[in-house]
């Protein structure tokens, strides 16, 4: 519609225009580079609001200014309360014609927008950046990259960083970091599938029946472990040993005395009491050994 033609309030030559009568309930980026669905629920929200109350839009749509018809990216909502009625209005219309006050807010909508145009070109290098080279994309599964077992690469945590925060990495790091991926990769695939066979050896050996004995019996086996921990004494320490029976369950507690110079790999027998763990049906832990020997060295 041409502004000759309006008839409405709101038109800049209206002689009933008051910029006085209107409330700003608020200004809006209606193009944002980045994404924000709060912004619009926000929006529709208070629309809603004023159309319960009997409010009605005045002139044009919410792409274009109700005063001036110019077509706009930022907008404020001005609502008029004598005719139950609001519009959208431009910056320049509402710094010109109406209230000043919102003048910082339309500041504040341009920075964002500057800055939301800046993380969406950092967004686009990082997909293409990760399109060129598909290994990438394990630097972005989490803030810090770690392995099966739980251990922080730091390397990769700083490409990590590098990569989200600039959405580029230099040749020689894509290279290193594809490399050691790569290997960290291979390596946890590796343990998950001897992961899978302890489990599925765990199952048959509980499906046989084994368990770790209870009581006061005769353990044999190897000693795949041992270390030192703090005695009872200031200064004293204590080395605690594990056995693993063939059988395939394991003990642990405090290298006999009779065999104290043991070592790993040596097989063992001995007599002591044994309390089976309560999360671990083959493991369990010894006390009170006697009659230690070693039946095999290492």
């Amino acid at each position: 519609m041409k502004q000759d033609q309006r008839t409405d309030i709101h038109r800049p030559s209206s002689p009933d225009f008051d910029p006085e009568a209107y409330e700003c309930y608020g200004v809006w980026d209606l193009q944002p580079d980045w994404p924000y669905p709060g912004w619009a629920t926000e929006r529709q929200a208070i629309i809603r609001s004023l159309t319960e109350k009997g409010y009605k839009i005045g002139m044009h749509g919410l792409g274009q200014c109700g005063h001036c018809g110019a077509h706009i990216r930022y907008a404020a909502l001005m609502v008029r309360e004598d005719v139950k009625e609001y519009i959208w209005v431009g910056e320049i219309c509402l710094w010109g014609r109406f209230e000043d006050m919102t003048k910082i807010e339309f500041q504040k909508l341009r920075k964002q927008a500057q800055l939301d145009r800046e993380k969406m070109r950092i967004k686009t290098a990082r997909e293409q950046l990760i399109n060129d080279h598909p290994l990438l994309v394990w630097l972005t599964y989490a803030p810090v990259i770690t392995n099966s077992k739980g251990f922080v690469n730091g390397f990769l945590c700083g490409l990590n960083a590098k990569m989200i925060r600039y959405g580029e990495l230099s040749p020689r790091q894509i290279e290193t970091a594809e490399r050691v991926i790569l290997e960290n990769t291979e390596r946890d695939d590796r343990q998950a599938e001897l992961d899978r066979l302890a489990a599925e050896a765990l199952e048959e050996m509980l499906a046989n029946g084994v368990k770790c004995p209870e009581g006061r019996v005769q353990i044999e086996g190897e000693v795949i472990k041992l270390k030192d921990y703090d005695g009872y004494m200031p200064g004293s320490t204590v080395t605690k040993m594990t056995v693993k029976n063939p059988a395939g369950w394991l003990v642990w507690g405090s290298v006999p005395s009779d065999i104290w110079d043991v070592e790993k790999g040596d097989h063992v027998r001995f007599t002591a009491t044994v309390t089976p763990s309560g999360d671990d049906p083959l493991f369990g832990k010894f006390k009170r050994p006697v009659k230690a020997e070693v039946i095999d060295n290492a």
